[in-house]
């Protein structure tokens, strides 16, 4: 079982180089990455929907420290992240073991479940959603523009004033437009006791540094030839 001496520097730099892949990919979206991890800490579930978001950083940017902390929708199904964080929050509480709930959910799939805020609500379910919210389906409308010459179908959305949606059901809401702000804002959100929802205005931000418009595809084999 002798190991190669340098086994250890090697798989370190390759993880830093593949962290700074991420990184260079996000724009402005690298100050909310990093904010999330300084102000939250690894004592969290971390919730993920299927969104743009968690394709570029979400599923792969946050260091956990337990098997269970990362909650994620095995069958890529979009809008479960609300309704898992709830359950994730109340298992969180029911059994004492002290972790805050995060939720990286995008407006999309959030609206697909919407109603299940009510039930956050009524149960006091302490939980953050991050919305990260570009009134629209991001991935959809990408592969729409790599593969379809920008013909849009079904992919921009209409969608509520978030933050007077929240107030109907009597939940905390934050709203942030500015990357410069995003620590002093995940902080006033994470003090707050849940249900919380901190709006991430993408109109305002603007695009990630890379386009995501779906996994990389096989070369097509009569372009080959």
């Amino acid at each position: 079982m002798a190991l190669d001496p340098a086994f250890a520097s090697d798989l370190l730099k390759t993880r830093h180089q593949a962290e700074a892949v991420v990184d260079a990919a996000l724009g402005p979206y690298v100050k909310l990455k990093n904010a999330v991890a300084k102000t939250a800490g690894r004592a969290l579930w971390w919730v993920r929907d299927i969104t743009l978001s968690n394709t570029m950083w979400g599923n792969r940017a946050p260091v956990l420290d337990h098997p269970r902390a990362g909650v994620h929708a095995l069958g890529g199904g979009i809008g479960q992240g609300l309704a898992m964080a709830i359950g994730a929050a109340i298992a969180n509480k029911e059994h004492a073991l002290g972790r805050k709930t995060l939720a990286l959910v995008g407006d999309g799939g959030f609206m697909l479940n919407v109603g299940e805020l009510a039930c956050a609500a009524q149960e006091q379910a302490d939980l953050l959603v991050i919305l990260m919210n570009d009134s629209r389906y991001g991935v959809i409308k990408n592969i729409q523009d790599a593969v379809y010459g920008s013909r849009h179908c079904y992919v921009e959305l209409h969608t509520p004033r978030f933050e007077s949606f929240c107030a109907s059901m009597n939940v905390a809401y934050r709203r942030l437009a500015d990357p410069a702000l995003s620590e002093q804002v995940l902080t006033e959100a994470l003090a707050l006791p849940g249900p919380v929802v901190l709006e991430v205005d993408m109109a305002a931000w603007g695009p990630f540094a890379v386009k995501f418009a779906g996994p990389p595809q096989k070369p097509n084999a009569s372009a080959k030839a």
